[in-house]
Order: C-alpha cells, then sequence, then structure tokens
C-alpha cells in the first residue's frame, strides 16, 4: 500500500520483553491508520500470543501471525510476507522505539527511498549493571550525520527497514543465517545487504541518525562467557557472510592460524590477569572484552574457513 508501513517484530518465548516493544510501536506519533505492526510468532510456548491479542483486541494496527518453522529469517521472511507496505521495518522484541521512530522513517522513504534504512541502537539494562561494563561495547552507530553507507558498512538488523519489493526480489532472508531458538547467531540482514549492493548496485543503504532505538542488555552478554560465545558466533558467522570462498586459503593454513591464535588466547589472558594496564583495563573483564574478544572473533571465522571447505 502506498504510503503505508509495516513493522516486523519476530520473537520467541519472550512475551514480557515483546509487551514493551509493542506499547513502545502503538504510542508512535505518526498517525495510526498509516502503519501496521504484524507480531511473527516464531513457535514460542510462553504468552506470546495472548500478549499480542490483548494488544490488537486495543489497537486494531496490531496483528498476529504464527511462523512454526524455528529461525529469524523463517520469522523475518513470513513478516515481510504477510506485510501490505511498501516498506517493512524490523524491530526487535527486546528493542524500544521512541514515538517519533516511525515518522523519521516515513520522512526518510519519502526523501529518498532507500532500498534499506537505519539507525543507531543504544543499549539499555533491565538489572543492575556491571561496574565494568561499558555501554559503547553494545553501541551500534555510524557517527552523526546522515547519508548513505559505504561498501563495508551495514545497518544493524534491530532496527532496519527494507523495501518490500528488494525483500521479494531477492526471496528474502537466507535460512541457514541467524538466531535458531536460543542458538546465537547472526548475519541473515547483512547477508541481505550485501545481496543489494552485489546484485541492485543503484540502490541505497541509508543511515538515518535521528533514526534511534533503545536495546536491552541481556544479562548472559555482561557474563565472560556470553562475551566470548558472542565473539566466536560474531567471528563465525562474518566469515560465512563476508568472505568469497574461492578466495579462503587452504585447510592447513586455517589450522595453523587457529592453533596461533588459541595460543595468543591463552597468553594475553594470563597477562591479563597478572600484568595488565589497570588504567587502561580496571577490570579484568574490560581487558576481556577489549583485548581476548578480538582474537576470539578471528578463531570464531578461522573455524568457519575450515569448516567450509
Amino acid at each position: 500500500m502506498k504510503g503505508f508501513v509495516s513493522v516486523v517484530v519476530c520473537t520467541h518465548n519472550r512475551a514480557e520483553l515483546l509487551a514493551e516493544a509493542l506499547a513502545s510501536l502503538v504510542a508512535q506519533t505518526l498517525d495510526p491508520t498509516t502503519y501496521e505492526v504484524i507480531v511473527v510468532d516464531n513457535a514460542s510456548t510462553d504468552g506470546t500470543r495472548a500478549v499480542v491479542e490483548g494488544c490488537s483486541s486495543r489497537l486494531p494496527q496490531v496483528r498476529y501471525c504464527l511462523e512454526e518453522r524455528l529461525g529469524l529469517s523463517h520469522a523475518r521472511n513470513r513478516g515481510w510476507l504477510e506485510a501490505r507496505g511498501d516498506y517493512v521495518g524490523y524491530l526487535d522484541d527486546d528493542a524500544k522505539a521512541p514515538p517519533e521512530w516511525l515518522d523519521v522513517a516515513l520522512q526518510t522513504i519519502v526523501h529518498g527511498a532507500p532500498a534499506a534504512l537505519g539507525g543507531p541502537v543504544v543499549p539499555f539494562h533491565a538489572d543492575a549493571k556491571p561496574r565494568w561494563f561499558k555501554d559503547r561495547y553494545e553501541l551500534r552507530t555510524r557517527g552523526e550525520t546522515a547519508r548513505p553507507l559505504c561498501p563495508g558498512e551495514y545497518l544493524s538488523g534491530t532496527n532496519l527497514f527494507f523495501r518490500r519489493a528488494v525483500l521479494e526480489a531477492l526471496g528474502g532472508f537466507d535460512p541457514a543465517l541467524g538466531v535458531v531458538g536460543r542458538r546465537v547467531a547472526y548475519g541473515e540482514e547483512t547477508a541481505m545487504q550485501v545481496r543489494i549492493r552485489a546484485e541492485m548496485p543503484g540502490e541505497i543503504i541509508y543511515y538515518e541518525p535521528r533514526l534511534c532505538v533503545d536495546h536491552l542488555v541481556h544479562a548472559w552478554k555482561k557474563t565472560w562467557r556470553g562475551i566470548l560465545l558472542a565473539a566466536w558466533a560474531g567471528g563465525r558467522d562474518s566469515s560465512r557472510v563476508l568472505e568469497d570462498p574461492h578466495t579462503r586459503r587452504s585447510r592447513v593454513r586455517a589450522a595453523v592460524q587457529v592453533v596461533g591464535q588459541s595460543a595468543a588466547i591463552g597468553v594475553q589472558s594470563m597477562r591479563g590477569v597478572f600484568w595488565r594496564d589497570r588504567a587502561i583495563h580496571p577490570y579484568y573483564q574490560n581487558f576481556v572484552y577489549e583485548v581476548v574478544r578480538p582474537r576470539v572473533v578471528i578463531l570464531g571465522a578461522l573455524y568457519e574457513r575450515m569448516r567450509a571447505r
């Protein structure tokens, strides 16, 4: 529908968080007749349906649909297939949009009709924030200037709009990528942006700093295990999405690099305990995040290179 925007919220067993995300969407300053909210229930076993139906009974722009195939990409695809708008926005079920979010999105769409658009993702906390945790660890931004993104720059899937015709032309998101249930995985929205650049070279992927959302930092992301798990998965999936498999080096070379990276991680971890600069890394967790984590990202990418050959 011309001038109509669809917002898709994909969710799996997060009824309480979903309620807050929906509350932020129905409080938009945009005229309620110009947008819809589609909640894609991805095989939830909690009270997700009741939350959505309770909301939709009061606000007709909210509707529910069930996607039984587990996986975020399946849910994202079901969302755009259900959408009636020219543009489909994706907001995570653990995110909250400020009241002007859709108004800013529509202004950007009318101004330039990009293939994709998005903006910053700012962290918030539902529990006590550890003293060592720096919000910049979860801040996703491309600066303070509205602009088309350059090759190698990508928008976050937490806060992302696509022209529906683009999703249709490219066949939607790759079900082999993205979160499946509780399995930490990434990359389906980045892969879509890679394909837009490769197959639709005249199209624009646009960053608008006013198009900002708040995103929950889950407790597991504030633990050593969570930091390293996310780093591993990020490296693995970045390799899958961004590297040309035809230019990857041999499995033997990757295996040698795995050994080297693993040894470096061990040495750095010990250095962080005994000899780190406490003015720079006052807590060991800061050292893990800022020094060890990048090597774990590389390790995840090397694993994928070995596995994929």
